[in-house]
């Protein structure tokens, strides 16, 4: 599984100061196989996206960026979401994925959307969304 996440904006300071903690006891994204953070400052492993507006850097940046297509899963996750590593992974490893791939809903009313702090997506449904993106925006 692969694990992005954002940090910027007005939230920024909370949300570096969760991550740097996360960061520090390898915790929430921290602890997936891979992770990436894509953020208005600099760092290691985080990606810039200064100047440019945030929703569609950050979901433009991972096209580029070639480590999630080795992986069953991507998951984006805020700073502030919490989430159990262990029992996210025993549940994908049950989870039937469909040959165009699937988006796991976590929001009731909200249908085929990106509406939450925890998204979960196959490769092949993530791979879908980033070559259409530009039709999405």
């Amino acid at each position: 599984m692969v694990a992005l996440t954002s940090s910027g904006g007005n939230k920024a300071s909370h949300e570096r100061d969760i991550l740097k903690e996360a960061l520090n006891k390898n915790a929430h994204i921290f602890a997936w196989d891979h992770w990436t953070v894509y953020s208005d400052s600099e760092g290691p492993n985080i990606q810039s996206w200064v100047n440019l507006p945030l929703v569609l850097t950050v979901w433009k940046m991972p096209r580029q960026q070639t480590t999630w297509k080795s992986r069953p899963w991507i998951v984006k996750c805020d700073p502030s979401a919490f989430f159990i590593l262990q029992r996210r992974r025993e549940e994908l490893k049950f989870q039937q994925v469909t040959q165009n791939g699937i988006l796991l809903e976590n929001c009731k009313d909200a249908r085929k959307c990106f509406h939450g702090s925890l998204e979960v997506m196959s490769n092949i449904a993530f791979g879908t969304f980033l070559d259409h993106i530009e039709d999405c925006l």
